[in-house]
């Protein structure tokens, strides 16, 4: 049951998220958008863009979610449209999800139906490089690369396009699993809401890799 807010107050920190959320479909929204703009890249290699919005505030786009600081209910409302229209969550600090209801901003906590958890990851002490992400899976029969994939968001599940994903496709419902590499920051591999089956795979995957299979509280599973 959703509680009327004041946000100005209680929320320093508001999330627009899916996963994947790419920067190409950020860069859309806020083309078409009245009152926003993208700020071109100043410094070579950032991995964020920050977007101007009309009344002074800035967001912040980086890997898969828009993020403002102490948004007041004029600025909700918003990222809520901008939530809306990219099929994503609009968040509070990844506890609550924020809905818009006509002059109503409601919250409530998240649960597991919200958002694709749990996640799981191919992890180790020295990083999986994309070379060698590459590498390894070439060396897979059961596994190819896809621009496309189903996700989950807010109203059910749809395809939508992403960079080149490694997926596995030998599961037996048939449907793609894709295992993502974050080369950026830590150089796991993580796979969302994986199964028994999927879990086998992964430590499968792991013995090739040197590495380990965790979960989201970094347990050894």
């Amino acid at each position: 049951m959703g509680v009327d807010l004041e946000v100005s107050r209680v929320v320093p920190s508001l999330y627009a998220t899916r996963f994947p959320l790419l920067e190409a479909e950020v860069v859309a929204y806020v083309e078409r958008a009245p009152g926003m703009s993208m700020v071109p890249r100043i410094t070579p290699g950032i991995d964020f863009r920050l977007l101007d919005v009309a009344g002074g505030w800035w967001t912040r786009y980086e890997r898969g979610l828009v993020a403002v600081k102490n948004p007041d209910d004029d600025m909700v409302r918003r990222m809520a449209a901008m939530a809306t229209a990219l099929g994503a969550w609009l968040s509070f600090e990844s506890v609550q999800i924020l809905t818009v209801d006509g002059d109503r901003i409601a919250a409530r906590d998240i649960v597991a139906a919200d958002l694709p958890y749990p996640r799981y990851y191919l992890t180790r002490k020295v990083p999986i490089s994309a070379a060698e992400w590459d590498r390894v899976v070439a060396e897979q029969g059961d596994f190819a690369w896809e621009t496309r994939i189903e996700a989950r968001v807010p109203d059910g599940r749809r395809w939508i396009a992403c960079p080149p994903v490694a997926c596995w496709t030998g599961h037996p419902s048939g449907e793609l699993v894709p295992f993502h590499l974050d080369d950026v920051s830590d150089g796991s591999v993580d796979v969302g809401e994986p199964d028994e089956l999927t879990l086998e795979r992964m430590r499968a995957l792991a013995a090739v890799l040197g590495a380990w299979v965790s979960d989201d509280s970094g347990k050894r599973v």
